[in-house]
């Protein structure tokens, strides 16, 4: 018989089995959310520093054209396209002729001002757009593709660039 003052416990536990499952899935969906954001949001950055290297060859390479010859400004422009386009950018490995747009210039190094011109220009702004370039993750909320511009301005002395190179043997 029991006593009525101590109740009989039952020695029977609910049954938790499979709860930590549970509990593992729902963090994992969260842990692999994270990891498909941060790839996605690197092939973003990836994207715009190639692009950006890209316009900095592009506006360098006319630059140093238009020193060689400041009235050409077509062959500066038709270098500044050249060097684009010759480095890889994204996925496509080149960025189309119809994305690039240069213009000369003159740049004042004063006030940081580009102003485009055609009368002795003395620096060269480079801009270009690399787009459709496809997403990994992102697609499963409907976003398909994204794209990064870049523009860069270099200028120059048209004067003559004396260059020295120094060879030190002392092994110091």
């Amino acid at each position: 018989m029991s006593n009525p003052r101590f109740p009989v416990k039952s020695s029977k536990r609910p049954d938790r089995s499979g709860t930590a499952m549970i509990l593992m899935l729902l963090l994992l969906v969260v842990v692999i959310g994270m990891v498909a954001f941060a790839v996605d949001a690197g092939l973003m950055v990836l994207l715009r520093a190639e692009i950006q290297d890209a316009v900095d060859s592009g506006a360098l390479a006319a630059t140093i054209q238009l020193q060689q010859d400041q009235d050409d400004i077509a062959a500066a422009e038709a270098a500044a396209r050249q060097y684009v386009q010759l480095n890889r950018v994204g996925m496509t490995s080149l960025v189309s002729e119809e994305a690039i747009d240069v213009e000369a210039g003159i740049f004042d190094s004063d006030t940081g001002v580009f102003t485009a011109t055609e009368s002795s220009p003395n620096a060269v702004h480079v801009f270009a757009r690399q787009d459709s370039q496809p997403f990994f993750f992102a697609r499963i909320f409907g976003q398909t593709t994204f794209g990064a511009p870049a523009s860069a301005i270099a200028a120059g002395d048209p004067s003559p660039l004396d260059v020295m190179m120094v060879l030190d043997l002392s092994g110091s």
